[in-house]
């Protein structure tokens, strides 16, 4: 036989599953060889030909690819489409045709936000291969530093900073002093295009060795107008120059506060005109020093103080600044924070100012300097919402248990559900003014007996947050018990709100993981659009037709009807929620059959 005649079946090839396209050509030939009874044949076809063979096989994919209508798609109109996804998610490069890998890899404007997570990467260099996606352009990220990935990601983060506009960082309490010293200078590169900033730093390891010469941002962020931040104030250096433009802060003390702490905070925000003060406890009154009352800066118009402990007594920081300057004043205390409380604190407040918004509440011990790194203070709660300091975090009285043993009533307060059965609900007058009420870790369980709270004429805005741990995203696996948060009938629980001003409702869920260490399995609040409307109909009294505003963040929605999604749709005028952390979900087929 004179030649080798090879008659190649492309499209046989490109449907052959997990091998690559040399292999496919080398195995090609050697059935050819075969076929003509010359095996020796095999080895006489050279590298050469190996290579022409590979050339026309890709060129035959490519063709294969573009007669597919979607590879006909402008690449501008693909990465404009990939914009309105969860690119947050894992992406399944391998699922899509080339085409669209190629749009997804190489559109900067797809990779405007990253959110990373360093207990869902094994790769230390996941972040830098995420960060390499979004080119040059400006950049939100948000992620956290664990001793897991710590090197990889500072590295990326020094040299990233110079473009990104958010930055949310949380420092793991496991980080050794090397690795937090490193997260420490990563910190301190400049960040000319920085418009707001977050740290979660519970465990005090930012600058823990208090170095004069450690700057945040080396003082170079002139765009930056949000600040939250929950770290020992000791430890934060900042220029005059380079606070001297943020309006909104939200600061968490996680160390002994003396009123030197409040003169910092007031004289280092002077343009602040939100200020939000978060206190776990004071320090000795004879170790103040100073005397006199603080200034608040000149545009303050809100401010909101939140004492979380026993010993954190709220008129303490009343009385180091003129409170009586700023137009909206929120005070939440703890309700054990006075030994002897009567009612006169609220009496002493609400007298004087008639717009005051001040609740006694049994605020959760927020496990600042627990082992735990993951447990959520007031203000990484806040950042579940929309950040208005208005939105006090706060377990007001919304039911009791008829039976409550010490066990119970200590898993009921771990799990933020406040057992009220000891004390008595406020006066239905300090309710008058309220007009913006947060109810936390909402979880309606039929066990669990409501007590109708007074009517809140003024009420305009609610959050609501929720937990739900029955939903895990590893395994795909949907619990029955996944829909008793908010799946309630009305003759299980009646109205818990009469609002009849009320405006907007805001729908919020904390992030948390399983406490296996072995799987760590990241567990969010699922929800469907029939359990919101239910909830919202059964539990809330108000006079609109329609809500202005229906918001949502940090929830998966599960829509197993779509006229569910309709009707919820019908609640509100406008319907809105962060893309960055709320997704839809749309059942597998195995599941619309599911009793």
């Amino acid at each position: 036989m004179s030649s080798l005649e090879c008659n190649f079946d492309f499209d046989g090839i490109l449907r052959e599953p997990g091998t690559t396209i040399r292999h496919r050509g080398s195995t090609k030939m050697q059935d050819v060889a075969q076929y003509h009874n010359s095996p020796d044949q095999v080895e006489a076809l050279n590298q050469d030909t190996l290579d022409a063979v590979c050339r026309i096989l890709q060129q035959a994919s490519l063709d294969h690819n573009s007669s597919q209508a979607v590879a006909r798609l402008p690449a501008e109109l693909l990465a404009q489409i990939f914009s309105y996804t969860a690119l947050k998610e894992r992406v399944q490069s391998a699922v899509v045709c080339k085409t669209w890998s190629q749009v997804l890899f190489n559109s900067p404007v797809i990779w405007t936000s990253v959110n990373f997570d360093p207990e869902r990467f094994k790769s230390s260099q996941s972040f830098s291969k995420l960060l390499s996606f979004s080119g040059q352009s400006p950049i939100y990220l948000d992620l956290a530093v664990t001793p897991k990935h710590t090197e990889s990601v500072c590295d990326s983060l020094s040299a990233t900073m110079t473009r990104c506009t958010q930055l949310n960082v949380a420092l793991d309490g496991r980080l050794r002093n090397s690795s937090a010293g490193r997260a420490t200078r990563a910190l301190c590169s400049p960040a000319p295009l920085l418009q707001a900033f977050w740290l979660y730093d519970n465990m005090e390891l930012f600058n823990k060795n208090k170095r004069t010469s450690v700057r945040l941002f080396a003082d170079n962020a002139p765009l930056l107008r949000r600040i939250k931040m929950q770290c020992d104030i000791n430890a934060v250096r900042f220029s005059d120059a380079a606070m001297s433009q943020v309006t909104h802060v939200l600061f968490s003390q996680t160390s002994l506060c003396f009123r030197h702490h409040v003169v910092k905070l007031l004289n280092l925000f002077p343009a602040a005109e939100e200020m939000a003060f978060e206190v776990d406890s004071w320090g000795s009154s004879a170790d103040d020093g100073g005397s006199g009352r603080l200034v608040p800066p000149e545009r303050l118009r809100k401010l909101c103080i939140v004492c979380n402990r026993p010993d954190s007594d709220p008129m303490r920081f009343l009385g180091y600044i003129d409170w009586q300057q700023v137009p909206s004043v929120s005070v939440v205390y703890n309700i054990d924070s006075l030994a002897e409380d009567d009612g006169s604190i609220f009496s002493a407040l609400c007298g004087s100012r008639a717009d005051l918004f001040v609740v006694r509440a049994l605020i959760a011990m927020c496990n600042h300097r627990g082992s735990g790194s993951r447990g959520p203070p007031v203000c990484m709660r806040w950042y579940m919402f929309d950040g208005n300091p208005e939105h006090v975090i706060l377990p007001l009285p919304a039911g009791s248990r008829a039976e409550s043993t010490e066990e119970t009533s200590h898993f009921v307060r771990e799990r933020m559900i406040v057992d009220v059965t000891p004390y008595a609900v406020p006066s239905p007058s300090l309710f008058v003014n309220v007009t913006a009420l947060v109810l936390p870790d909402v979880a309606f369980v039929p066990e669990l007996n409501f007590t109708r709270l007074p009517p809140l004429p003024a009420l305009r805005d609610v959050s609501i947050l929720v937990m739900n741990a029955n939903w895990h995203r590893a395994n795909q696996f949907l619990s029955p018990t996944s829909f008793s948060m908010l799946d309630v009938r009305p003759d299980e629980a009646p109205i818990l709100l009469e609002c009849p001003a009320l405006q907007t409702i805001r729908i919020a869920a904390r992030e948390l993981y399983s406490t296996e260490r072995e799987t760590d399995l990241q567990v969010l609040t699922l929800c469907t659009p029939g359990m919101i409307v239910s909830f919202i109909r059964n539990h809330f009294a108000y006079t609109a037709e329609r809500l202005a505003t229906l918001y949502f963040n940090a929830v998966e929605i599960y829509v197993v009807d779509p006229m569910e999604l309709h009707e919820m749709a019908q609640l509100a005028t406008d319907v809105q929620y962060d893309k960055r952390r709320v997704s839809f979900l749309a059942p597998p087929l195995d599941l619309l059959t599911w009793n």
